[in-house]
């Protein structure tokens, strides 16, 4: 019986996706279509229609599949998602101002608490990494 199944063998681990912490973050906040859309490398067919590329040219090229860019180092990303993050700390407050149901403004509390801790865990997780370690870190399955 053959053990291999496409290009992998039944021992190995087919690849992730590299998705970069910028699109991770963006993308848990997105709906998206159902479509399947065109690699711009190999025009494969990608599991959603604004991806850039396919799980094996994200692999193949060290590319984030969602937006395209090259996998930068663990504080390019750091630097980014405090940005971000700090963003949408800053509308929570807003809103929460002007919030008067006492169960929302505990929603809102509680967005800005996980939102910090996910900056935090973060900054562990990605401080001082070259680009080799963040394709490690981001490219394992979920």
């Amino acid at each position: 019986m053959n053990s291999n199944i496409g290009e992998y063998s039944i021992n190995q681990k087919k690849p992730t996706a590299l998705v970069c912490p910028t699109c991770s973050i963006k993308k848990n906040k997105t709906i998206r279509s159902t479509a399947c859309g065109t690699c711009k490398n190999c025009q494969e067919l990608t599991f959603y229609l604004n991806q850039s590329y396919c799980t094996n040219c994200s692999n193949s090229l060290h590319s984030c599949c969602e937006c395209g860019q090259t996998i930068k180092n663990g504080d390019y990303y750091i630097e980014n998602l405090e940005r971000i993050i700090s963003l949408e700390i800053k509308n929570e407050k807003h809103f929460m101002q002007k919030e008067t149901n006492d169960n929302y403004i505990q929603c809102h509390i509680k967005l800005i608490d996980n939102l910090e801790k996910e900056l935090n865990r973060t900054k562990k997780m990605y401080n001082g990494k070259t680009v080799e370690q963040m394709i490690e870190i981001i490219g394992k399955p979920n």
